[in-house]
């Protein structure tokens, strides 16, 4: 398996190496840190000097254990270098940071990419540097949770970390009437929640079940139990095309208000984690 790191000189380049590091130890994976040079500065040597420099420092701060290289990409645009670059190297997964304001390269990314793309949270190179030990797949009950509950189980075996469901619940008692029947439509979500899990959780894997709830989706994230070992999986929307990422609305109010990892995971597609795309 092969991580790419979408790399920038910047804090936000920062806090994806040390995503695309964590996951790279966690998942036994190789990393390539790539750096995109657009335009016309591609032709400028004093520019390919210096993102050679700048990448070849990034390497250098790479922990010894892990299989590191890395690649310049010349592009019209990052997302594209990145996309071009993940192509041509054959990687499983993209890493990219700058979540503080859901970037132009990120969120383009998150509307096109073939394979699954990790977001590391602000301030994430700053972090105490803990191992992923728990994978949370964040399911509503429409089509594509149960895609998004394999990945999850894969992804927590191939960590070894614990494994939870989450499914959060939006409860504004001025809209539904009351909040008596606020309360009791979270109790109905989550005992469907935990039928559906008992459902389709594969044999032998009993995750732990958690439903937060606030008056909106930001408020029930941030409600929600979150440890500093956490990486949490979610689908795309089902206006993504078979196949791609598809940030969707309930995603995008996650992205902002989580201070874990988050990775998209792509429309339709049967997980692997392996050298190979997901499969349609």
């Amino acid at each position: 398996m092969k991580i790419l790191v979408g790399y920038t000189h910047t804090s936000g380049g920062a806090d994806a190496l040390r995503l695309g590091t964590r996951l790279a130890q966690a998942l036994d994976a190789a990393l390539e840190i790539t750096m995109v040079v657009t335009g016309d500065a591609g032709g400028l040597r004093h520019v390919r000097t210096t993102a050679a420099g700048w990448l070849d420092e990034a390497k250098a701060s790479v922990p010894s254990g892990v299989a590191v290289e890395t690649s310049l990409e010349f592009a019209d645009s990052a997302a594209s270098g990145i996309l071009a670059a993940s192509r041509r190297l054959g990687t499983t997964l993209i890493v990219v940071g700058g979540r503080e304001r859901l970037g132009t390269v990120a969120n383009a990314l998150l509307h096109a990419s073939r394979v699954p793309v990790a977001v590391a949270p602000p301030g994430h190179a700053d972090a105490d540097p803990v191992p992923l030990r728990r994978v949370t797949a964040a399911v509503g009950l429409r089509e594509g949770a149960e895609d998004v509950m394999r990945a999850g189980v894969l992804a927590a075996s191939r960590i070894g970390a614990e494994f939870r469901v989450m499914s959060l619940v939006s409860l504004d008692a001025r809209q539904i009437g009351s909040a008596a029947e606020a309360e009791a439509l979270a109790a109905a979500h989550a005992d469907r929640v935990r039928a559906f899990v008992a459902q389709v959780a594969p044999d032998g894997v009993q995750p732990a079940v958690d439903v937060p709830t606030g008056r909106r989706i930001e408020d029930a994230v941030r409600h929600a139990d979150w440890d500093p070992g956490d990486l949490v999986v979610v689908g795309s929307s089902r206006l993504a095309s078979r196949g791609r990422i598809f940030l969707g609305s309930t995603a995008g109010k996650m992205l902002r208000e989580l201070t874990v990892p988050l990775v998209i995971v792509p429309r339709d597609t049967e997980p692997t984690f392996d050298d190979e795309e997901s499969t349609p």
